[in-house]
């Protein structure tokens, strides 16, 4: 009994888990459905918008027909909506505009600009989510207007010339004329630009092929009326200024052409609009009877589940009783089974790190084998190479000595085997650097005083073609270093920096960058001090960034490929590390990592 009230009990549970997780289903269903309403009042807000819009559109070509009783109520009840109880411009302002004398049509015209304006910007048609419909709002609905005032102050502009019956006795043309035309051509190149992407948007609809035309003919009448203005300010006559007068002062066929146009572009709004908003209520329906079936589904399921549970619980609380004797020989086997994974576990743990050791093993003697064989290659070299070279530097000495204010002309190939065995020199050097293994000994230094001085000295060995900055960032703080192994590095740096950027070798200068510029700067990161050089040269491919590091790799022609190797053994010597990457905006950047504490070593 107690079994069977258990059982019932955790079956009641197992259903208020299934109620529970449908709560945040139907929770997302109905934000879901909410969004979509409110996406739909969206676009019946924009459609409302267009509406009233349409309503004051004849301001902009002729005269606003007076409103019926139920037009004016519907146009008031569209204006409360969309612009508030007490907007700053109303409908009843332009119909009280266009039946005041002392309101001319240019300044109606601005009044029914303004007001559109407003209304496409409150009901959201400027900032519609679809790309064709907001591009044709601003184009037409938005730009039309603008380009129809700017066109009213030309006509205004030429109002006063016009008003003399006499041509003999005209007045001149305003200086302003031509400026005014111009601002007009600005309008509607705002105007084309911006329905050129709505139609690029629409896939190329042939609802535009029309509309195309009349923008068209629209710019052939900004384009014959400019023409018209130049003439007569070039050649005059009271001919010419009638006939311009004329032209520009009676051109309705502009104003009828940007009449259609507005036309057809608030059909296609208003289409595209209907469209997406009959699309937004078809999914709605079908969400809401989706989410309706789904409910009456889910509970249905759920009771089905709450019984086949209690049949599964029944069954189960029979049955485990007989599987209570296999539980305990199971879990004696299970316990067996554990000890022998684990001893397994520890065998595999073993196995995987005596397999580390003998790879790091074999990779240290490989090391030692190449150190070793590096070092006796670098006696051999340093006893075989630098006597001779002292000989040959000597000698170049003393034939530069015998040879000065002669007229022998030998300086330059005098300055080339100087330069030449000083590049012999540095490779010898660079092969003792690298194989030297002793420990460094370090002492806590100001590391910024000390590096000043030693780029200062360093900067002479480099072409002066190159611009050195130092930028120091750790103030003033010690550091322990070797001063003789960190100069080498900071040598071999700026050496193959300055190599990257410019090139002695054929006996002139050839610059890989307009302006070769080193810096040498430091800073404190992650417990670290940091030392820096940057170029500005070539850099290094992404693909090289890790072989560089390699001994005996170089990029170079020339060089042993044992520069930046050598660099990195002095880091480790430091317990630091060498890092290489690419500079921010092109050449290389290599950065020395060293402990801030100090440690004790031997002299190398």
């Amino acid at each position: 009994m107690v079994a069977t009230i258990a059982s019932r009990r955790a079956g009641l549970n197992l259903l208020k888990i299934v109620v529970l997780l449908l709560v945040p289903i139907c929770l997302f269903g109905y934000l879901y459905m909410r969004e979509a309403e409110q996406d739909i009042g969206l676009l019946l807000r924009e459609q409302k918008g267009a509406v009233l819009a349409n309503f004051a559109a004849p301001v902009l070509f002729g005269k606003l027909p007076e409103p019926n009783a139920a037009e004016r109520a519907q146009i008031l009840a569209l204006q409360a909506e969309i612009l508030g109880a007490n907007p700053h411009l109303t409908f009843d302002a332009l119909l009280a505009a266009q039946s005041n004398p002392a309101v001319g049509r240019p300044d109606r015209v601005r009044l029914a600009e303004s007001y559109i304006s407003d209304v496409l910007l409150e009901s959201g048609l400027l900032l519609d989510s679809d790309p064709e419909t907001m591009f044709l709002v601003v184009s037409v609905l938005g730009n039309l207007p603008d380009l129809l005032s700017r066109y009213q102050d030309v006509v205004g502009a030429l109002k006063p010339i016009g008003g003399l019956s006499d041509p003999l006795f005209m007045a001149p043309v305003p200086r302003d004329l031509l400026p005014r035309i111009g601002n007009a051509d600005e309008a509607y190149q705002r105007l084309r630009e911006n329905f050129v992407t709505a139609r690029r948007m629409s896939g190329g609809n042939a609802a535009y092929d029309q509309m195309g035309l009349l923008v068209d003919h629209i710019r052939f009448d900004i384009r014959e009326m400019e023409g018209l203005a130049i003439n007569v300010q070039n050649e005059g006559g009271p001919q010419r200024v009638a006939r311009l007068v004329r032209d520009i002062s009676n051109s309705d066929h502009m104003i009828e052409e940007a009449r259609e146009l507005w036309k057809s572009a608030v059909v296609r709004v208003s289409s595209l609009i209907e469209k997406r908003s009959e699309t937004l209520e078809r999914n709605y329906l079908v969400l809401k009877v989706i989410g309706l079936l789904s409910a009456i589904v889910a509970i249905g399921y759920a009771l089905l589940l709450f019984n086949t549970a209690l049949r599964k619980l029944d069954e189960v609380e029979r049955a485990h009783e007989s599987e209570a004797a296999a539980r305990v020989e199971a879990e004696g086997m299970s316990s067996k089974l554990a000890q022998m994974n684990d001893g397994m576990v520890d065998l595999n743990r073993q196995l995987a790190t005596n397999l580390e050791r003998l790879k790091d093993a074999q990779d240290e003697l490989l090391k030692k084998g190449r150190m070793e064989q590096l070092g006796q290659l670098t006696a051999t070299i340093a006893h075989e190479l630098r006597n001779p070279l002292g000989a040959v530097r000597n000698s170049a000495f003393l034939l530069e000595r015998k040879a000065r204010g002669k007229g022998l002309d030998v300086e330059s190939q005098v300055a080339r085997i100087n330069k030449s065995v000083q590049r012999c020199d540095d490779i010898i050097t660079q092969l003792i650097d690298f194989s030297r293994l002793k420990k460094v000994v370090t002492r806590p230094d100001n590391l910024d005083r000390w590096l000043a001085r030693t780029v200062e000295s360093l900067a002479a060995q480099v072409p002066d073609v190159i611009r050195i900055e130092c930028v120091l960032g750790l103030d003033d703080k010690d550091v322990p270093f070797d001063s003789s192994r960190l100069e080498r590095a900071i040598a071999n740096l700026m050496n193959n920096a300055a190599e990257a950027m410019v090139d002695e070798r054929a006996g002139s200068m050839k610059l890989a960058v307009p302006h070769p510029c080193i810096v040498v700067s430091t800073f404190l990161e992650d417990g670290m001090a940091c030392l820096r050089v940057t170029d500005n040269g070539p850099g290094i491919a992404p693909d090289l960034l890790e072989k560089v590091k390699e001994p005996l790799f170089t990029t170079k022609s020339f060089g042993t490929g044992l520069g930046l190797p050598a660099v990195e053994q002095i880091a480790i010597q430091h317990d630091g590390r060498l890092t290489v990457e690419a500079a921010p905006g092109g050449g290389c950047c290599v950065t020395i990592r060293l402990p801030v504490q100090a440690r004790l070593g031997e002299a190398a």
